[in-house]
C-alpha cells in the first residue's frame, strides 16, 4: 500500500465539504453511473456493460483529490437488488448471532479491485427499528458494508463496517453507513472506498483500502454541526 496523504487530503476535503457552506464545496467528482447487468455472487471476468441513456442525478457527497492519476481506473457499476445478495446478507447477520431481522440492503456495486480481471461486490445494508439515525439500538439493528471476494479460492463475505445489535443498546448512537465513493484515492491503481455514517451527533468518514479490507479502516473522520 502506497503512503496516504492524498487519501487523507482527499478525505478531508470531503468532510470539510459536509460540513462547509456552499460557496466553498470543492468541485464534486461525480460516481460511476448505475446500470444493472446480471446480478452474480461469484466474481467474473470483467465486463463492459452499456451505460444508461440518462445520467443519474447528482451525489450530494463531495470527494477532492490532489493528484495526477486517474481516480476512476475502472468503472464502478451498480446493480439491483436480488434474492441472491438478500440472502448473502441473512446468512452474514445469522452468522453472527443475529434475531430475524428485516434486510434493507442501501446499494449493491460491482467492481474490479486491481483490474485483474475478477469483479467483487460491495454491499452497504442497514436497519434500525426505530427509523435513521435513532438514539440507542434495538435488538436486530444494524448497518453493514460487506465486500464479497475471492478468498483462498473461495465467494467470502469479507466485513468492512459490522456493526450489529443482537439485543438493546439503549446507551449508544449507532450509524447508519452508506457507500460515498469508490476511487482510486492514493495513485496505487486500485479502487478504495469512502463511506458515510450518520449519527445522532453528526457524521463519520472512513475510508478503506480494498487491497487490504482486513486492516479495517485506514482513514477516518468526523463532523459535528
Amino acid at each position: 500500500m502506497k503512503p496516504l496523504p492524498f487519501l487523507l487530503a482527499g478525505l478531508i476535503a470531503l468532510a470539510i465539504s459536509a460540513c462547509a457552506t456552499p460557496e466553498s464545496a470543492p468541485t464534486q467528482i461525480a460516481p460511476p453511473p448505475p446500470t444493472t447487468p446480471p446480478p452474480s455472487d461469484t466474481p467474473s471476468p470483467t465486463e463492459t456493460p452499456a451505460p444508461t441513456e440518462t445520467p443519474p442525478p447528482p451525489s450530494p457527497d463531495l470527494i477532492a483529490l490532489s493528484g495526477r492519476w486517474d481516480a476512476q481506473p475502472r468503472r464502478a457499476w451498480e446493480i439491483v437488488v436480488s434474492d441472491t445478495y438478500i440472502t448473502v446478507v441473512e446468512d452474514f447477520l445469522r452468522q453472527a448471532g443475529m434475531p430475524a431481522t428485516p434486510v434493507e440492503i442501501d446499494s449493491i456495486y460491482r467492481f474490479d479491485i486491481e483490474g485483474d480481471g475478477f469483479e467483487e461486490v460491495l454491499i452497504a445494508a442497514s436497519y434500525f427499528a426505530d427509523g435513521p439515525i435513532p438514539p440507542g439500538a434495538a435488538p436486530g439493528d444494524y448497518s453493514i458494508l460487506i465486500l464479497r471476494a475471492l478468498v483462498d479460492g473461495q465467494v467470502t463475505s469479507v466485513p468492512l463496517i459490522d456493526q450489529h445489535y443482537p439485543s438493546a443498546r439503549p446507551g449508544i448512537n449507532p450509524a447508519q453507513f452508506r457507500i460515498s465513493g469508490i476511487l482510486d484515492l492514493n495513485g496505487d491503481g486500485a479502487f478504495d472506498v469512502v463511506a458515510i455514517g450518520n449519527y445522532a451527533f453528526g457524521t463519520h468518514y472512513w475510508t478503506f483500502d480494498l487491497t487490504q479490507p482486513a486492516l479495517g479502516p485506514v482513514a477516518q473522520m468526523s463532523c459535528m454541526p
